[in-house]
């Protein structure tokens, strides 16, 4: 009975040691792919890190660009107005030059 006793202990003692090892692999595995969570997080914060400068970039040229495009429209718009100036003034000339000749 006693060694019936031993035995059974044995064998319990067996199967617990089998699940502590089942449970050991587990863990490990599970620490694994905890790892390799980890690695895709920092990788994926990596690469939003990158587009977010990249976009700050674009963003900025895009700015740059459209103060360019203002400052020439300006630039434009001033010509085109001291041109109508010209004209106006030179056609008030001319009326002026007119009503002489005609006096």
């Amino acid at each position: 009975r006693l060694e019936e006793e031993l035995e059974t202990g044995r064998q319990e003692s067996k199967r617990l040691e089998e699940e502590l090892e089942t449970g050991r692999q587990e863990s490990k595995r599970l620490e694994e792919e905890l790892e390799k969570g980890r690695q895709r997080q920092e990788r994926l914060e990596e690469e939003l890190k990158e587009e977010r400068l990249e976009r700050e970039k674009l963003e900025s040229r895009e700015n740059e660009r459209l103060e360019r495009l203002q400052t020439e429209l300006r630039e434009q718009l001033r010509l085109e107005e001291l041109e109508l100036g010209w004209v106006r003034d030179g056609e008030l000339s001319k009326e002026r030059l007119a009503d002489q000749l005609l006096e």
